[in-house]
């Protein structure tokens, strides 16, 4: 085990998921993302977490992102919503929105965040850019977010273990 691998574990990589309302998109990215973290022993100690930038805390996640999460073997029912503070943005070692409009706004909010905030699919160089907003939507507008998510997820977790193995 080299000094990065070893130091990585003893602080793990800390990766900040943020959408509008903490109820629906991120933290299905987050869910899935400690899935598919879960599955593959080869990647680096990471920790996720999310929150909403307009985020009312405590309120539930979206009952349809539940039934959408729980068809990939995940239950995040107990997930209550999170606003973004300044403090969860000092702590993150990669801050991954779901929009463009939504990596603007955070960095209006803190600036200082610029070198480590990315619109995730930006990040991972996937099309289309934003990953549209489910709420409101129906359960397959929601299915069709988590599969987006999923293999947007998926690529993120290629892109860390392909950047583990150049260290």
């Amino acid at each position: 085990m080299n000094n990065q691998t070893k130091s990585r574990e003893e602080n793990p990589l800390k990766v900040l998921f943020v959408c509008t309302g903490n109820t629906c998109r991120s933290p299905m990215a987050q869910a899935i993302a400690e899935k598919l973290q879960s599955e593959q022993a080869q990647l680096p100690s990471i920790e996720y977490c999310s929150a909403g930038l307009a985020a009312f805390a405590g309120e539930s996640i979206s009952p349809l992102a539940v039934q959408v999460l729980s068809e990939l073997d995940i239950d995040f029912s107990q997930h209550r919503a999170h606003r973004l503070t300044s403090e969860m943005l000092a702590q993150a070692d990669l801050i991954l929105t779901m929009t463009n409009a939504q990596r603007n706004a955070l960095l209006e909010l803190d600036d200082s965040q610029i070198a480590k905030t990315f619109v995730l699919n930006r990040y991972i160089n996937a099309e289309p850019v934003d990953i549209a907003d489910p709420f409101g939507g129906s359960e397959e507008t929601y299915r069709q977010t988590a599969n987006q998510l999923h293999n947007s997820i998926g690529d993120l977790l290629e892109k860390f273990k392909n950047s583990l193995a150049q260290d």
